[in-house]
């Protein structure tokens, strides 16, 4: 089975996943295991419902019609079951996206929707919807030299004194384009009106309340100096993501 390295985690999974990093650690008992098979067409113990998705205290269900249903239990496992039809990057895109997201949730790890890059004084996060310009920002960024952290999801620790810290998906991700769930590497996108940003950097007042605590830091994490939160106007032009 292969086996891959992701924000800081052993991941085993069924599914091959090319653009994801092998690990390097045969022996070690995985964090993480994606596998493949069916699953409930609903939740029991479901606190919160949507169109598409349902949520419990430890479980996650997301199903998307033509594409996959998807599980993520505890933090520890996540269930893929295929629609016939559907294709892997459809179901890789909405894995790597989404559910890897309420995975991070689980484990005790603020997910946050936006891009990430690296200048000196530390991580500095665009966050917003989508075709907010994260990704326009993220590309500007590294035609200028900076390291891109992160596409699509950043994922958020905090080490014993609330200081939060992120850092790329996998280790090595910084020697070449960042994979995200949507194009597979950040691109530059046409200028446009697009949305203004606001400094968020002051806003942070803890860790998550989860069921699990939160992971420490790993070597290639880095405090977080700035949170960006983009702010659309009604006229504003769709310049990525």
């Amino acid at each position: 089975m292969p086996r891959y390295a992701l924000y800081g985690l052993l991941l085993d999974s069924e599914m091959e996943c090319p653009k994801l990093v092998p690990a390097e650690a045969p022996d070690a008992e995985p964090d993480d295991r994606i596998r493949l098979g069916p699953m409930p067409q609903a939740l029991d113990d479901a606190k919160k419902k949507g169109v598409l998705y349902q949520i419990s205290p430890d479980r996650f269900l997301l199903g998307l019609g033509k594409i996959a249903r998807y599980l993520v239990s505890e933090g520890r496992e996540i269930v893929i079951e295929r629609v016939p039809g559907g294709s892997d990057d459809a179901v890789r895109v909405f894995l790597f996206g989404s559910v890897f997201g309420a995975l991070l949730h689980q484990r005790g790890v603020l997910p946050l929707h936006g891009s990430a890059v690296m200048p000196s004084r530390g991580a500095t996060i665009f966050a917003g919807p989508s075709n907010s310009g994260k990704s326009a920002l993220a590309a500007a960024f590294h035609r200028r030299g900076y390291d891109v952290l992160a596409d699509d999801v950043c994922a958020i620790t905090f080490d014993a004194g609330k200081t939060p810290g992120s850092g790329p998906p996998a280790p090595s991700s910084t020697s070449g384009p960042i994979p995200s769930s949507g194009s597979g590497s950040i691109r530059p996108v046409s200028r446009g009106s697009g949305p203004s940003w606001k400094n968020s950097s002051r806003t942070w007042r803890g860790s998550l309340p989860t069921r699990r605590p939160s992971m420490p830091f790993t070597p290639w994490e880095s405090t977080v100096s700035a949170l960006y939160a983009s702010s659309r106007s009604k006229d504003s032009t769709r310049s990525g993501s």
